[in-house]
Formats: structure tokens, C-alpha cells, sequence
């Protein structure tokens, strides 16, 4: 088993996971197969696909995080403070 499959693996669970947060996961998974589809089709290796799904969750995957830790720092007494309406 490559190192491809098992983060795919780590991938889709975590794509499972955040399936009904913002939505920003979904996007990036869906650019990244496309993106693998078209390179398989170009090079003509459809071992690309794997990668380019994996990066496409990561890529999703770290702004979806991201974004949460905006939220939660924006909750912080010390973003209020720093904050001048």
C-alpha cells in the first residue's frame, strides 16, 4: 500500500467528518478529482488520481480549519479589544 492510498484513506474520513460544516471541503475534493482526471487523461497515468483527490481534501480540509479557528479567535476577548468600530 503506498503512502497515497493510506493519506487518501486519512483524507476521506476526514471529508466524512466535516461533510455538513461549510461546505469548503466538498469544492476543493471535487477540484482536485477533476484535476486528476484531466491529468490522467493528458499523461495517460491514472495513478494521478489518488494524489490529486488527497491534496484536493487537504487543500479543503485546511480551510475548513482555517476558518474555524477564525471564528473561534473572533470570540477571543482580545479581538474585541484590538477591534475599533
Amino acid at each position: 500500500m503506498s503512502i497515497w492510498a493510506i493519506l487518501a484513506i486519512v483524507a476521506g474520513v476526514l471529508l466524512i467528518m466535516f461533510w455538513r460544516r461549510r461546505m469548503v471541503t466538498l469544492p476543493t475534493t471535487i477540484l482536485g478529482v477533476i484535476v486528476g482526471i484531466i491529468l490522467s487523461i493528458v499523461k495517460s497515468r491514472w495513478s494521478l488520481m489518488l494524489p490529486c483527490f488527497t491534496i484536493g481534501a487537504f487543500a479543503g480540509l485546511a480551510a475548513e480549519g482555517l476558518g474555524m479557528l477564525s471564528d473561534r479567535l473572533k470570540k477571543t476577548e482580545w479581538y474585541k479589544k484590538t477591534k475599533k468600530d
